[in-house]
């Protein structure tokens, strides 16, 4: 699997010559993202299906699935300055909450990639954002279409394998909808008046509060605030705009959870070194926090997920 994943590198790191080399086959066109079936430039062999899409912030960012269907990320800015082949580790987060480690390798001095995990995999499949953290750090990027796009790419790989790169010169978006292997759109179909349908999906608005405890933006809330939400969480100071939070860490037994919102405050709770008062008020920055979750579901290998619809 190593010796593949230095494949994948390697192709990754051409990828952006892949069209005047001649090394792309087919086209996948959804949205903001486009690419397509590739091949390596070394031996003319099938490296993998990807597609590549800018989101805001300048960065391009690149989901990749190879013969043997291990998925890769890379994600590339124009101000970077990476060192060619050195490695080092990330933190990559999907709507605010789920953060994986991803081992990452710089392939050039502006882009950087690695392998995704199969529970990362999943969670990329239906995330709406995703932050990086660690050596390189991202603004939240929003991400529109991936369980789509990554259908299409399961789809390219499969044909690429059944019928080899001759049988890659086509639309695979096109192809994927004739093949029902694409989610429909989604219709707005009104119930009988008797009865709710119960794949009806129902979003619920939550919200709560919490206390900054720390100038590097941690919150502590209650558990039962955060519960069951995979959504993003935003959260807003009295006065000020919303900015999104991720969860650092949850004790359901206790009623606790940690979130570290994307800024800095100024004035953390700080622990009283005398006597408490009638009338006294706390110094800290509060913030109100809120979102809305979808009562549907994912169910992924047994393994089923909340699943964010909408968020106000």
């Amino acid at each position: 699997m190593w010796m593949r994943f230095l494949q994948v590198v390697a192709i990754l790191a051409a990828t952006s010559q892949a069209a005047t080399a001649g090394t792309q086959f087919g086209s996948i066109h959804l949205g903001q993202w486009s690419g397509g079936a590739l091949a390596s430039e070394k031996d003319g062999a099938f490296a993998f299906c990807a597609a590549t899409a800018a989101v805001e912030g300048g960065y391009l960012l690149t989901i990749a699935q190879d013969p043997d269907r291990l998925w890769a990320m890379s994600i590339a800015h124009p101000s970077w300055s990476l060192t060619p082949h050195d490695k080092f580790s990330l933190d990559v987060t999907f709507d605010g909450q789920a953060q994986f480690h991803f081992p990452a390798t710089a392939i050039t001095a502006l882009r950087a990639i690695g392998i995704l995990s199969g529970p990362a995999t999943e969670r990329l499949r239906h995330a709406r954002s995703m932050a990086v953290a660690g050596k390189l750090q991202t603004v939240p990027l929003t991400l529109h279409d991936v369980d789509k796009l990554m259908s299409v790419i399961d789809l390219c790989v499969d044909r690429v394998k059944a019928g080899g790169l001759a049988a890659a010169n086509v639309d695979f978006v096109a192809l994927a909808k004739k093949s029902a292997a694409l989610p429909a759109p989604e219709k707005t179909i009104a119930a009988p008046a008797e009865r709710s349908s119960p794949s009806t999906p129902k979003v619920v608005e939550k919200s709560g509060s919490g206390f900054v405890v720390s100038q590097n933006g941690h919150v502590v809330t209650n558990f039962h605030v955060i519960d069951k939400c995979v959504g993003e969480i935003r959260g807003n100071l009295t006065g000020e705009g919303a900015t999104s939070l991720r969860v650092v860490s949850a004790d359901e037994l206790n009623d606790l959870a940690l979130l570290q919102a994307h800024r800095t405050f100024n004035q953390p709770a700080t622990i009283r070194n005398g006597p408490v008062r009638s009338g006294d008020r706390g110094d800290s920055d509060r913030l109100s926090l809120s979102w809305s979750f979808d009562l549907g579901f994912y169910g992924h290998g047994g393994h089923c997920e909340f699943a964010q619809r909408t968020f106000e």
